[in-house]
């Protein structure tokens, strides 16, 4: 096994660990700078602010996750009526979603609703009663956005939210829980999730109304489905709690993050490489495509053929016999014949005139034979 290898690959493992790390901890380092809560990321458990029985992006489903923003002072939050009034809203509806802790309690876990409305507690008629006792009777509330002041009769919001659901508020029951709690009555806020309408949750028996320093935060921003492997994983997702096509969106959305870096790391180069190859392939089929016009120049500068420079009959004879011929290269095409024999007189060496021999020789067009050789 080569260690310097395994060295190098353990070497790169660590720092692609290392790097998610940093980049974790600099996004959350930065969400918390922002939102001034943590953790500034909560998963919703129920379906109590759907609007269907579908996931849907843009509403707040089970199994998302949602972003929590510091809102310290009623200021900081758009109540329902408010919305409505503005026609501005969150998540499918007039008014700003709040995340709460329910009767101030940290041991509970926090409810993420949608706010009403404000009512102010009015003690303009409250009593001093012995034995440091409450004088729930004549506590009233004032509710200025809807008009209302030093009541304690019910009234109704009509067609409220997606359901078009008249809700039915008492603050004689909002009262009654101070009571059965034995806590002074106090201001604070009417939250009711979207889905649990017209039951809101101050209602007779149930929680108290939200103090401001009760609110953990407003919810903004959405990251659908993925809260579910989270539920799942602690054992807090009811049966049949996530909408039906949740899991459906989260399985796409998972094979998506995973397929795209691949595509990136093995797809994408292979689709660059061929994209290279073809364009290589169409400049060498350019570069080897004729130019007419080089052509025309080729043909012009071809020198003519030898018949056609010179129209000696002598000098084309003389140019065969002086020129050499072809050597067989032992290939089977294209033998050529051996050459004839030329006639050729060798000179003697000698004192004493010897006599010529004659030979025939080849007469030749166009030359006048010669028949003796003087001595």
């Amino acid at each position: 096994m080569n260690v310097e290898k395994v060295k190098k690959s353990a070497w790169g493992i660590t720092k692609d660990v290392l790097l998610a790390l940093i980049v974790v901890v600099i996004v959350m380092g930065a969400l918390f700078a922002y939102c001034q809560v943590w953790p500034p990321v909560v998963v919703v458990e129920s379906g109590s602010m759907m609007h269907g029985m579908n996931s849907e992006i843009g509403i707040i489903d089970t199994g998302d996750m949602v972003l929590v923003k510091k809102a310290p002072s009623k200021e900081d939050v758009m109540t329902f009526i408010e919305g409505e009034s503005r026609n501005k809203g969150t998540y499918g509806e007039f008014g700003d979603v709040i995340i709460y802790r329910p009767n101030g309690r940290d041991d509970l876990t926090p409810i993420i609703h949608r706010a009403v409305l404000w009512m102010n507690i009015n003690t303009t008629h409250v009593q001093t009663l012995p034995d440091e006792k409450i004088d729930y009777n004549n506590y009233t509330y004032d509710i200025p956005e809807l008009g209302l002041y030093d009541t304690t009769y019910d009234f109704t919001l009509s067609d409220y939210g997606y359901k078009s659901r008249d809700v039915s508020i008492s603050p004689n029951g909002i009262i009654y829980n101070f009571r059965r709690m034995n806590v002074e009555p106090h201001s604070g806020y009417i939250t009711m999730g979207d889905n649990n309408c017209p039951t809101y949750d101050q209602r007779q028996g149930s929680y108290l109304l939200v103090k401001e320093e009760w609110v953990v935060g407003k919810a903004f921003g959405e990251l659908p489905w993925f809260g579910l492997i989270k539920l799942s994983l602690t054992g807090d997702l009811e049966t049949g709690a996530a909408p039906p096509n949740s899991w459906q969106n989260l399985s796409i959305a998972i094979l998506l993050l995973l397929g795209i870096p691949l595509f990136i790391d093995f797809g994408l180069p292979l689709f660059l490489k061929k994209d290279d190859d073809e364009k290589n392939e169409g400049a060498g089929s350019d570069e080897n495509a004729s130019d007419p016009d080089e052509d025309v120049d080729a043909e012009q500068e071809t020198p003519s053929r030898p018949e056609d420079l010179s129209s000696d009959p002598e000098s084309d004879k003389q140019a065969e016999r002086t020129e050499k011929p072809p050597e067989n290269d032992g290939g089977v095409e294209g033998e050529k014949a051996e050459p004839e024999p030329k006639n050729i007189i060798e000179p003697v060496q000698n004192d004493e005139p010897q006599a010529s021999i004659e030979k025939p020789v080849e007469e030749e067009p166009g030359t006048i034979p010669e028949r003796e050789i003087k001595e």
